[in-house]
């Protein structure tokens, strides 16, 4: 807010309170002739009103985040990191060019409305411009950010970073500029990190990020050392598991990355602790680049979904969704009682190669009986393979399968009869106790003629324990017994 005037109120206040944790700038102007007052935030307009027309009154004192009457409730809590001031009213290239200072210096990107195009670039102190916004076109204009050392303005930026949350890129120019008035502003075309149809690959990359960024030089940076922050990035088994050393940064001139020309750099570092890969790369004004892999499904896994839900009467629906299948020989659908020790359920053809989006179904006829667990194993043809995450299930036990327990409480050394009534064709089945903690007490293979069995549970404390009677390695059902 801001108060131009010679009462205790404000002429302009911005409706939003900026509280994010995040760096912003800010200016106030006043135009004494007509009284008009503007409040910028990160070069946009975001309040405005009119003051009065006097000159201002002691003009010796400053203040930022005050007001001269302390009385008055309008005192600043925060943090401020620079303050510019001006001897006199800035017109529209000057407050371009100290807007685009602070927005170099601290990773902001300039949201400019409301002025002429020329305010939407970013200048030099001489006023130069070191990122043409009609030049870029519709796209590159996102999380603008870069380095330079510009003496005019005793600025140099050697490390930057957007400070967007979506930001992945860090420019390092290796601690210092060997000329004045040079520049690398680059920004991105704010296109979704991650989307596995984009197959705009040069040859060599099996898998890229999505979202490409361009630069543009002015003067001479030389060579600086370029990061991809990837620690939330999908890899082949899932977030944060790309392999940093076969990454490639993909450095193109006309932005097509599928036509020919494209200049792969290798890894002058990986940082594997926080997932940060490094290269060494010397730009040239007007290039394109992203982050590509030689690895495949890297950047990310080609796996869009995996579901499994009942369906039916005590059957359940694996379904699977791919994209972009790049040697995909088959799928494996396991299965576990545990989560931890799976068995194979059924193999699923894949497409091979394939750049569509596929989607898969199987019926699991035969689940297991209770809580259960699922996951998709891909084998490529060369016999790497990759897990999808795992998912939970609860089915209900299978009607035919029947266990009664007689007498139930039981007495400590009397027998229990069990009477199991089985599926048609089935007379085996491992009968297991467990207590009320899930342990595993006795485990006993089963085979019946008549249907009957005697169990003697000498030894049990009194308390509560459960009989799980299980056939053909999946149908169980298990029945609760008390001890006395």
């Amino acid at each position: 807010l801001i108060n131009a005037n010679t009462n205790s109120g404000t002429d302009a206040e911005t409706t939003t309170t900026y509280n994010d944790n995040n760096t912003h700038f800010a200016l106030a102007t006043r135009v004494q002739s007509s009284g008009a007052v503007e409040i910028y935030v990160d070069s946009e307009s975001a309040a405005s009103g009119t003051g009065a027309t006097s000159s201002l009154t002691a003009p010796t004192n400053f203040g930022i985040g005050n007001h001269s009457d302390p009385n008055i409730n309008a005192q600043f809590s925060g943090d401020i990191a620079e303050t510019i001031v001006f001897s006199q009213a800035l017109n529209e290239n000057e407050q371009t060019r100290v807007e685009s200072y602070l927005a170099i210096k601290y990773g902001i990107t300039r949201v400019v409305a409301g002025l002429s195009e020329a305010a939407e670039d970013y200048l030099a102190g001489d006023g130069g411009i070191v990122w043409d916004i009609d030049g870029q076109g519709l796209a590159y204009h996102n999380d603008i950010f870069g380095i330079s050392r510009d003496d005019l303005s005793c600025f140099e930026q050697i490390k930057s970073k957007s400070e967007n949350t979506d930001a992945l890129v860090i420019f390092d120019n290796n601690g210092s500029f060997s000329t004045d008035d040079s520049w690398l502003i680059s920004g991105n075309d704010n296109a979704p990190i991650e989307a596995t149809g984009n197959l705009e690959k040069p040859a060599g990359i099996e898998s890229r990020l999505n979202r490409e960024w361009r630069v543009q030089e002015t003067g001479t940076v030389g060579t600086i050392k370029l990061s991809y922050d990837l620690s939330t990035i999908t890899g082949p088994s899932g977030i944060g598991t790309n392999n940093l050393n076969q990454t490639r940064l993909m450095v193109d001139d006309d932005g097509n990355f599928a036509n020919g020309g494209t200049t792969l750099i290798s890894p002058s570092a990986v940082d594997g602790t926080n997932d940060i890969v490094t290269f060494d790369v010397d730009f040239m004004d007007g290039q394109y680049y992203s982050l590509g892999s030689i690895e495949i499904a890297a950047l990310p896994i080609t796996l869009i979904s995996f579901e499994v839900e009942n369906y039916k009467e005590k059957q359940v629906e694996v379904k699977w969704v791919s994209a972009a299948e790049v040697n995909n020989q088959f799928y494996t659908i396991e299965s576990s009682i545990d989560g931890i020790k799976f068995k194979t359920v059924a193999n699923v053809d894949g497409a091979g190669i394939s750049n569509d989006i596929i989607s898969y179904s199987y019926i699991d006829k035969t689940p297991l009986v209770g809580l259960s667990y699922y996951r998709l194993k891909q084998t490529d043809t060369d016999g790497e393979f990759s897990y999808s995450s795992i998912q939970s299930i609860f089915t209900k036990s299978v009607e035919n399968l029947k266990l009664t327990l007689m007498p139930n409480p039981v007495s400590n050394g009397q027998e229990v009869k069990l009477k199991i009534d089985f599926p048609e064709g089935v007379n085996k089945a491992l009968m297991s106790v467990f207590n009320s903690q899930g342990k595993i007490l006795f485990q006993e293979h089963l085979s019946l003629e008549n249907g009957f069995h005697f169990y003697n549970p000498s030894g049990l404390s009194p308390g509560v324990y459960f009989i799980r009677i299980q056939v053909n390695n999946r149908k169980a059902i298990t029945k609760r017994l008390l001890v006395r």
